[in-house]
């Protein structure tokens, strides 16, 4: 019995993944973009400017809602301290463990960095992603990523932006420079580092 239920929920979990790639396909097809755009600052991590990034950060222009206070924010509007923007989706356990380095970061330097989530699964919705940052005690602002975010993030950095297998996570310092952070579950002390070398 239980061997039958881990392999439903194996199952789940290779059905949601391939739902969410088939929406990042859909999304650079129909919105014209290609997952070899920016492919040098993919590789290399150097940092993008506003001025030079091909697309003037249109994702940071998004209107998002907080699930906890349902206040309204942009990404642009979160200025005077760096901001890490991560994509995740609630039934990820590479997402969560990414989230926990995050609060222990938070927890090692509190209010040095906004820490904003943003939840890029379809069938998930604003009480789903704010139980989940309950139960997990996560601190931040979470939203439920509107599909306009969607589109301006692949376009700019390619579809493993919104890949939650792989911890995306960008970078966005007060005097405007972005960089793609690298794959994989980074620790407090990488994002630490990050932090103070790229900011």
């Amino acid at each position: 019995m239980i061997v039958v239920q881990m392999q439903k929920n194996t199952l789940f979990l290779v059905i949601g993944v391939l739902i969410i790639g088939l929406v990042a396909v859909l999304l650079l097809f129909f919105s014209g973009g290609s997952p070899l755009e920016n492919s040098a600052t993919l590789k290399t991590g150097a940092a993008l400017s506003p001025e030079n990034n091909g697309n003037g950060n249109d994702w940071k222009e998004v209107p998002l809602r907080d699930v906890s206070t349902s206040s309204m924010f942009r990404v642009r509007d979160l200025s005077g301290k760096p901001v890490l923007l991560f994509s995740f989706t609630t039934w990820c356990s590479i997402c969560t463990a990414q989230q926990n380095e995050i609060k222990r970061l938070q927890a090692l330097y509190p209010g040095s960095f906004t820490a904003v989530g943003i939840d890029i699964d379809p069938y998930e919705n604003e009480a789903v992603v704010r139980k989940h940052q309950s139960d997990n005690r996560f601190y931040g602002l979470y939203a439920v990523a509107p599909a306009e975010m969607i589109k301006e993030l692949t376009n700019e950095f390619g579809v493993d932006i919104i890949s939650p297998a792989s911890a995306p996570m960008v970078l966005i310092c007060s005097n405007g420079t972005v960089t793609r952070l690298d794959r994989g579950v980074k620790s407090a002390e990488v994002l630490d580092q990050v932090i103070r070398v790229r900011c």
